[in-house]
């Protein structure tokens, strides 16, 4: 239980870091899939096909697109990230397992990110 919670402070901590460096934000001011929800598709269309995706139990595919989307190297996909990730992180371990998907892939991801745009945390 305590790994656990000290693996979920460490992805909000890179999630904050990263929002605030590379898009001048706080976390307070990134989307989430339950805002998705509420605004609908075009708030932000790959965010809610990654919605879509994470719904249907299908994180795998949902971060292989994100990654792919990743590589043109846009800052709004950046904040779309965060917002994918800082949403998995708030499902539950038995919710990201049921979908073969871990917080330590989470972290890992985030890390990635970060060092794609010059930003190494750990």
């Amino acid at each position: 239980m305590f790994q656990n919670d000290y693996i979920m402070r460490q992805i909000e901590t890179f999630v904050r870091l990263l929002a605030k460096v590379l898009l001048c934000k706080e976390e307070d001011d990134l989307f989430t899939f339950s805002i998705i929800e509420k605004m609908g598709d075009e708030a932000d269309p790959l965010l809610a096909k990654l919605s879509r995706l994470v719904d249907r139990g299908e994180i795998n595919e949902a971060e292989d697109c994100l990654f792919e989307e990743l590589e043109k190297g846009d800052l709004k996909t950046v904040e779309t990230a965060m917002c994918f990730y800082k949403s998995l992180n708030d499902m539950s371990d038995e919710e990201l397992e049921s979908c073969n998907f871990s917080r330590e892939e989470i972290t890992e991801a985030v890390k990635d990110i970060g060092r794609r745009f010059g930003i190494v945390l750990d």
